[in-house]
């Protein structure tokens, strides 16, 4: 039972250190390098915030996007500026120029978009990551992690201290 328990913390401490490295990197990108959507070996990750491509996907769940030299009308892409991100339905190409929708929208999208605004399409759906993320973001959540990180350091030494009596 003891090897399974350390076995279990070394595998949580290994998780956690390369998310945390993940995060480190993602920062610089964003804050040092000024990247709008900063990717990790070519993906990136956004969190759903509205209803607009429901039943592809829903509010809370996150989506894994890659970068690519072209897109197809059919393909679900993320775009924006400045931001503020959308992902919908290409519907339509003309030259470097798309027409996006939203599924569960009744009419395309006001404007075309470039190529250049296209993030990348979608490639990955994880259903309530988002949720995770943005409660991992607020102040409980922080207070969470460094409550269960703390727990997670101490946790060998108060066992230790509890079998030696």
């Amino acid at each position: 039972m003891k090897q399974i328990g350390r076995w279990l913390q070394r595998f949580v401490t290994v998780i956690l250190v390369a998310v945390i490295l993940m995060n480190g990197i993602l920062l610089v990108k964003r804050f040092v390098y000024h990247e709008e959507l900063p990717s990790l070996f070519g993906y990136s990750m956004v969190t759903v915030l509205s209803g607009s491509m429901e039943p592809a996907f829903s509010p809370g769940d996150s989506l894994i996007i890659r970068q690519q030299a072209d897109y197809t009308p059919g393909e679900i892409v993320t775009f924006g500026d400045q931001g503020t991100f959308v992902t919908h339905r290409v519907m339509e190409k003309n030259g470097e120029t798309f027409q996006t929708k939203g599924d569960a929208n009744n009419a395309p999208d006001g404007v075309t978009i470039n190529r250049d605004n296209i993030y990348g399409s979608v490639r990955l759906v994880i259903p309530h990551l988002g949720n995770l993320i943005l409660f991992l973001k607020s102040s409980l959540g922080m207070l969470v992690m460094v409550v269960a990180l703390m727990l997670l350091v101490e946790a060998p030494h108060l066992r230790k201290r509890e079998l030696a009596g």
